[in-house]
C-alpha cells in the first residue's frame, strides 16, 4: 500500500502510516471474515464518512466467534 500511495514522493511514507494502518485495521479479512478492529474491540471501526454518508449500523458483537 505503501509504494502505491507514495509513487515518486519517497520522503511523504511516514505521513501515510496512519492512513494505510487504518486502511489495513478496518478491511474485512477473508481468513476470518472480521476486520482486525472488530476481533479486536468486538465492534465494527467508523470513520467521519459512515456518519456522513449516514450508513446503518449494526449490532456489535458478543465474540468474534460468532
Amino acid at each position: 500500500m505503501i509504494t502505491k500511495l507514495i509513487g515518486e514522493k519517497h520522503e511523504r511514507w511516514p505521513d501515510l502510516l496512519g492512513t494505510i494502518a487504518l486502511a489495513y485495521s478496518c478491511t474485512v479479512h477473508s481468513t476470518t471474515g472480521y476486520s482486525p478492529h472488530e476481533l479486536f474491540y468486538s465492534f465494527r471501526p467508523t470513520c467521519p464518512l459512515d456518519a456522513m454518508v449516514d450508513v446503518p449500523s449494526e449490532e456489535p458483537v458478543d465474540k468474534a466467534d460468532t
